[in-house]
């Protein structure tokens, strides 16, 4: 059923990575959670290049990753990762 759902909500069929992958973790999260930043994800599930498995999940598994930048409270600015509502 969640295949499906993700092929009807998107343009392009995408593919749904194990879930106990760094991928599988990382889109998990932004489904259920929200957005996230490499920092959250490395405090959160110890993902060292969140930023690289966000390309592996728009290149490899189809999924409509979109990031905008973010102040952090230490005034950083880094990137924040979402899903795309349309791809």
């Amino acid at each position: 059923v969640f295949v499906i759902q993700a092929v009807l909500e998107f343009s392009k069929p995408c593919v749904v990575p194990d879930e106990e992958t760094q991928c599988g973790i990382l889109l998990r999260h932004m489904q259920n959670v929200g957005p996230i930043t490499t920092g959250e994800a490395f405090e959160l599930y110890r993902i060292t290049c969140a930023g690289q498995r966000m390309t592996d999940l728009r290149n490899r598994f189809g999924w409509p990753v979109k990031s905008d930048p973010y102040k952090t409270p230490g005034g950083a600015i880094v990137a924040k990762y979402y899903l795309a509502r349309r791809a």
